[in-house]
C-alpha cells in the first residue's frame, strides 16, 4: 500500500496473460484500505478477460471456429505441460460463447523448430480430436485437452520424418 498505485490495473494485466490463476492478497497495505488495492488490481484482469469474452461471441456469432494453441503459442517437441502449461483462456472462451473445443494435434516441431533459423523439408501432419464439450466441468476440460493433444502430437512427432 501507498506505494506504485498507477500499476495496480497493469499489474492485473501481466499477470493475467502469464497465469492460469490468481490470488490477491493484501501483504501490507499501509494506511491503504485492502480492498480498494485489491478492485485496483482487479481491473487489469476484467480488461482482458472482457476482451476474451466479448472476442468469443464475436466468433460465434460469425460462425468461425476458435483456433488457438492452448498452450499460448506452437511449443517445442521438448516442452512438455509441467514446462510450458496450457493456458485457461481456451476453456474461458469455449464456456462463454458456448462452443465446444475440437483439439488440433500437429507435428511441426521437427520440420519447424521454435527459435532456430532453419526449417526442415517434410511432410507436417495435422490431425483434429475427438470433440470436447464446453458443458464439462473446467478442470475435466482442461485435462482432456492436455491429454489429447500431447498422447496425438507424441504419437505424430514419432512419426515425423523431416529431410536433413
Amino acid at each position: 500500500g501507498d506505494r506504485d498505485k498507477s500499476k495496480r490495473s497493469m499489474m492485473g494485466e501481466i499477470v493475467s496473460v502469464h497465469a492460469d490463476r490468481a490470488w490477491i492478497t493484501n501483504d501490507n497495505p499501509r494506511n491503504e484500505n485492502p480492498v480498494d488495492i485489491a478492485q485496483k488490481i482487479e481491473k487489469g484482469f476484467i480488461v482482458l478477460l472482457e476482451i476474451e469474452v466479448e472476442g468469443a461471441k464475436q466468433i460465434k456469432k460469425d460462425k468461425r471456429p476458435i483456433i488457438i494453441f492452448p498452450q499460448g503459442t506452437r511449443v517445442s517437441p521438448a516442452d512438455t505441460p509441467k514446462t510450458k502449461r496450457y493456458k485457461w483462456g481456451v476453456v474461458r472462451m469455449a464456456k462463454t460463447a458456448k462452443l465446444d473445443i475440437v483439439p488440433l494435434a500437429l507435428n511441426s516441431g521437427p520440420f519447424w523448430p521454435r527459435r532456430k533459423g532453419y526449417k526442415r523439408g517434410g511432410l507436417v501432419t495435422f490431425e483434429f480430436l475427438p470433440t470436447i464439450s464446453h458443458k464439462l466441468p473446467d478442470e475435466t476440460i482442461m485435462k482432456e485437452l492436455q491429454s489429447s493433444i500431447e498422447k496425438a502430437t507424441n504419437k505424430l512427432c514419432k512419426a515425423a520424418k523431416p529431410n536433413t
